[in-house]
């Protein structure tokens, strides 16, 4: 028995020396395929006027083709200009308006249920934000 428990050692020892000994070695670099996915970016306001324009904005800002995604508010039973705010900077908007169903988990239902359908063969992902804004003064 201890000389099988030796031999089992002995062996994972060796391997574990194998896996060591090749980290050295040419460090496998991923294949860039060329491809770019398409992406749904959903944002789910509820009277963030103040900050809506600043996320869009950051988003139009990324390092990534803009042909490649599109930004879609859902603008949650709000009662200020949020919805305004996001298509003057180009998002679709979305408004929905439920007093008594007042959560974000209900606004993407929402969204979903009328546009998952047609998302499904336009984009590869869809990346949900959520528009917060923390009560600061902004200058």
């Amino acid at each position: 028995m201890c000389e099988a428990v030796l031999a089992l050692s002995a062996l994972y020892g060796a391997y574990m020396a194998f896996i060591a000994l090749h980290m050295f070695g040419t460090p496998l670099v991923p294949r860039n395929s060329g491809t770019r996915h398409r992406f749904a970016v959903l944002i789910c306001a509820r009277n963030e006027e103040r900050v809506i324009g600043d996320l869009i904005g950051s988003l139009q800002r990324q390092n990534y083709p803009a042909r490649l995604y599109d930004v879609f508010v859902v603008a949650d039973n709000c009662t200020d200009r949020t919805a305004d705010a996001a298509r003057a900077m180009g998002a679709t908007v979305f408004e929905r308006h439920d007093p008594q169903h007042q959560t974000k988990g209900h606004a993407l239902t929402w969204v979903f249920d009328r546009c998952l359908p047609e998302w499904r063969d336009r984009y590869d992902a869809c990346i949900i934000f959520d528009a917060k804004d923390n009560g600061e003064q902004r200058f």
